[in-house]
């Protein structure tokens, strides 16, 4: 297909990869915008904002790539567009992706969890307590915390995990559905987590725990990624 056969609304993620960057993830929309241009295959996306700044990727490098998952499809399977040409229209206030190609449907790998082991605070359900809890391990599709039991049953309820990065000094805040429960030990339980809304910069820290991950067992020790976003919108 191509991408002018996205529908305004449709969900879509844009992944910028470069050579000094891990990836960088960024879910979006198809959006309308009126425009008098003579190319063909093109839609717009709905910009994205880290800390209330614009994710401006017109001074990043590197290859980007489209990303959709079609309806009743499992999330390892989309249709992707490759190195595509992706822009900010500061005019349009929004993202233009071009590509005259069309889609390939690929399957992409479900990406592993890493153990973490970093203290958390949870905060569960709307304007509920907070607990002390420790990040058993990350994924890109979501977390496991470990804790006490809570006096109710938590799944299906949402909750919000923070936690602190030392080597970037990055704070995280993450919102996520408990989906499983279980006891694990003496007055300890892990909480199974599905993100319903990340932070930009979680995919960044995922595939570098990954690739330290790797390093450790292949012995080999990765080169640190930095990540920057462009504040000037």
């Amino acid at each position: 297909m191509y991408v002018e056969e996205l529908q305004p609304g449709t969900d879509v993620e844009v992944v910028i990869k470069g050579t000094d960057k891990l990836p960088l993830h960024l879910n979006t929309k198809v959006t309308e915008r009126e425009i008098d241009a003579k190319i063909k295959h093109f839609i717009f996306l709905e910009p994205c904002y880290h800390e209330e700044a614009l994710i401006n990727p017109n001074n990043l490098t590197g290859e980007v790539e489209l990303n959709y998952i079609p309806a009743g499809e499992d999330s390892s399977r989309v249709e992707c567009w490759k190195r595509i040409n992706f822009k900010y229209l500061s005019d349009l206030k929004c993202y233009i992706v071009i590509t005259n190609s069309m889609s390939r449907a690929v399957n992409r790998r479900q990406f592993y969890r890493v153990s973490i082991g970093c203290p958390a605070v949870v905060r569960v359900g709307e304007n509920r307590k907070t607990y002390d809890c420790t990040v058993h391990d990350i994924s890109l599709q979501g977390i496991s915390i470990t804790m006490g039991e809570l006096e109710y049953d938590a799944v299906g309820i949402p909750m919000s995990v923070v936690f602190y990065e030392e080597a970037t000094g990055t704070n995280f805040r993450i919102s996520c559905l408990c989906v499983r429960a279980c006891p694990v030990g003496r007055n300890l339980w892990r909480y199974g987590c599905q993100f319903t809304k990340t932070p930009p910069e979680l995919a960044s820290y995922v595939y570098r725990k990954q690739r330290e991950e790797m390093a450790k067992r292949s012995g080999t020790e990765p080169r640190k990624p930095i990540i920057t976003f462009n504040k000037n919108e």
